[in-house]
């Protein structure tokens, strides 16, 4: 049985219950207008920003294969200074401190370095940078800096490399038990990932 006694009662209902109510459903549907909206925009300027930076990073590159230095710095500055939490500005950083690296340059090398350990949301970038601060640092014979570097760990992929470095530094300390525990420890990583290294088993060859 119609619970109405007419359509003109029912239109009645429903623009009683519209002037009633009708504010908060025009809002919610504004509401979610502007955040599909609003989702819209930042995933296309993601996706703008994220394109921008591969080609600036392209350009980089090809400086690179032309050794044009003053193209490589203008790219990698740029990259970091409008792209700075892509992943190519954190690679920009990397080669950027390869290149203080080869003109000795060490405090600038660490500084790119720090950056991405510090700013990259990729845990190999970090993982990759912080193996070559300690790098350095061994060079530089700041052992315990170097060591206290090597004891956080981002991604577990990188641990055999983490220990042939820590087992370079032991060397570097005389420390031969802990050199060859470390350089062990390597082998077996590097050989479970199906990896191995000639110049890993000299170096523990050298300490027996």
């Amino acid at each position: 049985m119609n619970i109405y006694h007419s359509e003109t009662e029912q239109v009645e209902i429903i623009r009683q219950w519209f002037k009633q109510y009708g504010h908060w459903v025009s809002s919610i549907i504004l509401a979610i207008l502007l955040i599909v909206l609003g989702c819209r925009f930042w995933e296309n300027h993601q996706l703008k920003m994220a394109s921008q930076a591969s080609d600036r990073y392209q350009q980089l590159m090809q400086a690179v294969a032309d050794h044009d230095d003053s193209m490589i710095q203008t790219a990698t500055q740029d990259l970091i200074m409008h792209f700075p939490k892509t992943v190519y500005a954190q690679s920009a950083l990397l080669l950027e401190a390869k290149q203080a690296v080869n003109a000795q340059k060490w405090s600038e090398a660490l500084f790119d370095l720090q950056r991405v350990m510090e700013h990259s949301a990729s845990p190999a970038l970090q993982e990759v940078a912080r193996l070559r601060s300690a790098r350095i640092l061994l060079m530089q014979k700041q052992y315990t800096a170097a060591l206290t570097l090597l004891s956080i760990v981002n991604d577990v992929s990188y641990e055999p490399s983490i220990d042939e470095t820590k087992g370079d530094i032991y060397f570097a300390l005389n420390d031969k038990k802990q050199a060859i525990n470390a350089y062990q420890k390597a082998i077996k990583g590097f050989a479970k990932a199906g990896f191995s290294s000639p110049i890993l088993m000299m170096k523990l060859n050298e300490m027996k």
